[in-house]
């Protein structure tokens, strides 16, 4: 039996941890793309985001071990305008992040945060989880690649 708890995210008492999850996101990530603000940026990045999350039917999750929030994730619900796509494949759940503090990783608890969010999307009757990773993020590549996740769309880039 786990002992980690998944349940909704609750403002603003919620708040605090999840600004220091997405500053520790940030700093990793800043480790591995030159483009990426470090923790610095999480308050502001946090407000957007809860923003973001609420105008687009989403949810914010959080999971607690013992008292203490040890991750975090959130989607949105997201429509595919274009008449290429069969409507029946046009909505779906997007996650926009994930994270889990240093000394809880590797004990399963952003794969629950992800399978949370595949539930509920079952439950709203989506047949569709996406999400996107940074290139370079291997960990999280292999994490959602064992989860049955793999490449739908590539964005690509050059440095000008």
């Amino acid at each position: 039996m786990s002992d980690i708890l998944i349940r909704n995210a609750v403002f603003p008492a919620d708040e605090r941890a999840a600004i220091g999850l997405l500053g520790e996101l940030n700093d990793a990530e800043a480790l591995i793309e030159t483009n990426r603000a470090d923790a610095g940026a999480a308050a502001a990045h946090f407000g957007w985001l809860r923003g973001h999350v609420e105008r687009h039917d989403g949810e914010w999750l959080v999971a607690e071990r013992q008292g203490r929030i040890a991750g975090f994730g959130c989607y949105i619900i997201e429509e595919a305008n274009g008449a290429y796509i069969r409507p029946e494949c046009r909505r779906y759940a997007m996650i926009l992040d994930v994270s889990v503090t240093p000394d809880a990783r590797g004990q399963g608890i952003g794969r629950q945060l992800i399978q949370e969010i595949e539930e509920r999307a079952r439950e709203r009757g989506l047949g569709e989880v996406r999400l996107g990773v940074l290139g370079s993020n291997s960990n999280a590549i292999r994490l959602y690649e064992k989860l049955g996740y793999g490449d739908y769309e590539r964005v690509m880039r050059k440095a000008l």
